[in-house]
């Protein structure tokens, strides 16, 4: 993102995007059946998966994680 580097910028090189368009790059919402198919789906020479709360409830995320997604994900490893 080094090359969006203000608001501007980064307004402008998503205007044409779509919610379509992010659901095809990223997983949204708290299925963990969803979740963890992306994550089998994932190339295998990635060694890191980066999962990010992007909504106000963190605790929230953090449980849902540490209670559903957390041992699934060990079994894709």
């Amino acid at each position: 993102m080094s090359d969006l580097v203000n608001p501007v910028n980064f307004d402008a090189a998503s205007r044409a995007l779509t919610e379509d368009d992010s659901r095809q790059q990223f997983t949204i919402g708290p299925s963990p059946t969803s979740t963890s198919r992306r994550c089998r789906s994932t190339p295998t020479r990635l060694r890191t998966l980066v999962l990010q709360n992007a909504g106000p409830d963190a605790d929230g995320f953090l449980d849902f994680y540490r209670g559903t997604l957390a041992d699934r994900l060990r079994t894709l490893g």
